[in-house]
């Protein structure tokens, strides 16, 4: 039997990755609520160094793995790096609507951006949703199935060391 045969799914346990970046970004909306400009601003840059990293990790570490699959008809890796950016472009602009709210005059004014916001919220989340179910379905899988024992296990070790720095460099103190 070689190395590679009949794999146990490791990087299915970067899914729990997915979920603490949900809960991040949750943290961002539910401070938006509060109308805590100061508190969603932080919030959301927290979770973007999170999704910053979390790309990064599957950029340099992931999806240079997928060749050897050769042909990947329904997914390949430029599906992925496409939708990076896409996260990325979006981020940028939630961001920018983000710094806008303080400066609403009146409530009206507030409440409209503050939907805008929310609502242009969605469509990012929607995305970062599917990307997930992709990663989960196809390229987790995947990954389990094209690299030996030792790739498994060295790339998910470097993806946990730098993804718990991260979370304890940036841990709020509550």
């Amino acid at each position: 039997m070689s190395e590679q045969a009949n794999p146990t799914p490791e990087f299915a346990m970067l899914a729990e990755i997915h979920v603490q970046m949900a809960e991040l970004f949750l943290r961002h909306q539910e401070a938006l609520l509060d109308r805590d400009w100061p508190g969603a601003s932080s919030a959301l840059a927290r979770f973007r160094e999170g999704l910053l990293l979390h790309m990064e990790h599957e950029e340099g570490l992931l999806l240079p793995l997928m060749a050897r699959a050769g042909k990947v008809e329904r997914w390949p890796a430029r599906v992925y790096l496409g939708e990076h950016e896409k996260l990325r472009r979006l981020l940028a602009r939630a961001t920018t609507q983000l710094e806008a709210l303080p400066q609403a005059t009146g409530r009206r004014d507030e409440n409209r951006a503050l939907l805008a916001l929310l609502d242009f919220e969605t469509t990012f989340k929607h995305l970062c949703e599917h990307h997930e179910q992709r990663e989960e379905m196809a390229l987790f899988p995947l990954l389990d199935q094209v690299s030996t024992i030792a790739e498994r296990r060295d790339r998910l070790a470097q993806i946990e060391a730098t993804w718990q720095a991260y979370l304890d460099r940036t841990s709020p103190t509550q």
